[in-house]
């Protein structure tokens, strides 16, 4: 891109006080200096145009008009894709910024109520994450993630969205649709997923640490070595989705379902599992210590070589449960419901008499 600082025309942006100025003028001017050399005695070049034109109208009052300005950065990034990553700091700088904004205004208008809930972000915000969540993510420098920190992207339509890597935290995608998303190594630390679909999404060794993913949709999704402590996933729905080496020390699953889920040595260190359905669940050499099993449902569950030493199994179905090898102790095994397809550990004859404490 032949952008030359002399030949600009000044950059106002009235719709977004200041937001995006500073990022603009530092990444206009690096591709400036990029493109020095290439600049000299050429005349004005139309990409360079568009691109100035297209930040301008960011900063338009009316949102369609600021949507018509992201629409113009797609364009410009179809026929100089080397500017990709300008182009992609500008829109997530926009997003960022904008949907905080949108968001102040919301509840400033409801006079401090939540009125966000429910709602969706404006076709301007909406554009730009449509284009972010196509780009190309080979194009990008290395490095480089896509910062949408603490973006404000309630009921946001993200379906299939090139998410690699992004920086997500503190973001709000509650009701969002992230259907089939590559989240792989995205960091969605404390992130809202309250009611968001994550069905099929691909989040392998993202950070998920702290992030609420109440009544959450994930199912046959892959989170495989994914880190989910203390994350809220209560009533979620987990059926078909790989957890494999997943860390979910102190995570809240009550009432959680993960039928026919991997677990296969996934950490869920003083879990709290009350009541959720683990039925057809696949968890060797899984971490269960100190587990919360209330309750839980573990129909045919495959428990080979997992620690449950100190989990809570009071009222616990194991009916149909492979405990081979398994670390647990038949005064535990006692607080269970168990039955004859019950397969317990070989040094273990049976369950043995209630104990005194079993207790919820």
């Amino acid at each position: 891109m032949n952008i030359q600082p002399g030949r600009r025309r000044p950059v106002l942006l009235l719709g977004v006080p200041a937001l995006v100025l500073s990022a603009v003028a530092t990444l206009l001017a690096g591709a400036a200096l990029r493109t020095a050399a290439g600049a000299e005695g050429s005349g004005p070049d139309p990409v360079t145009a568009r691109f100035t034109a297209a930040v301008e109208l960011l900063a338009a009052p009316s949102e369609v008009v600021r949507a018509g300005g992201v629409h113009a950065l797609e364009g410009v990034l179809r026929d100089a894709p080397a500017e990709q990553p300008t182009v992609t700091a500008v829109l997530a700088t926009f997003v960022r910024r904008q949907s905080q904004a949108d968001a102040a205004t919301s509840v400033g208008r409801s006079a401090g109520r939540p009125a966000d809930l429910g709602r969706r972000p404006g076709v301007d915000v909406q554009a730009a994450l449509t284009v972010l969540g196509r780009r190309d993510p080979d194009r990008g420098l290395p490095g480089d993630r896509l910062d949408l920190t603490g973006a404000v992207l309630t009921g946001a339509s993200l379906a299939q969205a090139r998410l690699t890597g992004a920086l997500l935290t503190g973001a709000r995608l509650d009701g969002a649709d992230l259907t089939g998303a590559r989240l792989d190594r995205a960091d969605l630390t404390d992130a809202d997923l309250r009611g968001a679909v994550l069905d099929r999404s691909s989040l392998r060794e993202a950070r998920l640490r702290g992030a609420d993913l109440t009544e959450a949709r994930i199912n046959l999704a892959t989170l495989d070595r994914a880190t989910l402590a203390g994350a809220l996933l209560v009533r979620a729905a987990l059926d078909g989705t790989g957890l494999t080496g997943a860390t979910l020390v102190g995570a809240d699953l009550r009432g959680a379902r993960l039928d026919a889920t991997n677990l296969a040595a996934a950490d869920l260190t003083e879990a709290n599992l009350s009541d959720a359905y683990l039925g057809y669940v696949t968890a060797p050499g899984a971490e269960l210590v100190r587990t919360r099993l209330v309750g839980a449902n573990l129909v045919d569950i495959d428990l080979t070589d997992a620690r449950l030493i100190g989990a809570n199994l009071n009222r616990a179905l194991l009916h149909g449960a492979t405990m081979v090898a398994t670390e647990v102790t038949a005064e535990q095994i006692s607080c269970a419901v168990l039955s004859d397809r019950t397969r317990l550990p070989a040094a273990m004859t049976g369950p043995g008499p209630p104990a005194p404490s079993c207790a919820d």
